[in-house]
């Protein structure tokens, strides 16, 4: 599965012109996200914010974090966290929630990988967590999912 996000994302054309822009830093982690920037903290839910989520290739390196045009200097960061969701068969991914002294609030929806919990550029407090589903999103699925087992079952019956 990560194969196909970073061949969909292109996260290897993303690092090479990451290269060439900031010659002097190490990418540490690369791998295509899902990311949304608010003024203030939010709590970690699956949401209609994550609908219109920017996606783009999430870039660590020895001196920043780059998703898309934004761009965080790692000594503009006053908290990260990395919270691991664990779903039916095992990790489900990842949610990085970084805190800048500007007072911007960034959170990254991640497939999992130990790259990013190895690194040490970016200290990270980790924490096991479940996302709080959003009844909207809830009722979406629920409706869904009740019209699809109308479908099948008009047409086998």
């Amino acid at each position: 599965m990560k194969s196909l996000v970073n061949f969909l994302y292109r996260v290897k054309s993303r690092k090479e012109r990451f290269a060439r822009r900031f010659p002097g830093e190490e990418i540490l982690y690369a791998s295509g996200s899902k990311g949304i920037r608010r003024k203030r903290e939010i709590p970690v839910r699956i949401g209609p914010a994550w609908a219109f989520a920017r996606r783009s290739v999430l870039i660590l390196s020895t001196g920043r974090l780059v998703a898309g045009n934004w761009n965080i200097p790692l000594e503009t960061i006053r908290a990260a966290r990395l919270l691991r969701i664990s779903g039916l068969f095992g990790s489900a991914g990842m949610i990085l929630s970084v805190e800048t002294n500007s007072g911007e609030y960034y959170q990254f929806g991640l497939m999992h990988h130990k790259t990013l919990l190895e690194q040490t550029a970016l200290p990270l407090e980790q924490e096991d967590a479940k996302l709080q589903f959003s009844l909207l999103l809830f009722g979406i699925r629920l409706a869904a999912t009740a019209y699809l087992a109308y479908i099948v079952l008009r047409t086998w019956l």
